[in-house]
Formats: C-alpha cells, structure tokens, sequence
C-alpha cells in the first residue's frame, strides 16, 4: 500500500512533520489528477475526518 512511517515520539514533532509532508502530497495527488477546486474540496474533507478521528481517539485515551 505504501511505505511504513517511523516516527520518533521522545521530545520531536517528528510525527506531525511526517503527518504534514503526507497530507501535503496527497493534496498535490489530487489537485494534479482532478483539477485545484475539486483537488483542494477532497483534501479540506479529507483533513476534517482526520481531525475528527483524532478527537474521538483522544478523548478515549483520556478516559481509559
């Protein structure tokens, strides 16, 4: 499917680079194959349910 991300989580925001530089070219990915408007509305839909899923697993962190 892809290459495994390997992170280092001790004092780095070496996930949110990594996490950034994804989410960067996947927004390249579609604006090149389906033009910038509808490109940038599927990453801006994209974004929203990873932020969404990042909600729900913190909030179930915090209460395990």
């Amino acid at each position: 499917m892809g290459d495994v991300v390997k992170v280092d989580f001790d004092g780095s925001n070496s996930f949110r680079r990594e996490m950034d530089d994804i989410i960067e070219d996947l927004v390249t990915c579609l604006t090149r194959h389906y033009g910038e408007y509808a490109g940038n509305l599927m990453a801006k839909s994209f974004i929203i349910s990873l932020d969404m899923i990042a909600e729900r697993l913190t909030k179930q962190l915090k209460n395990n």
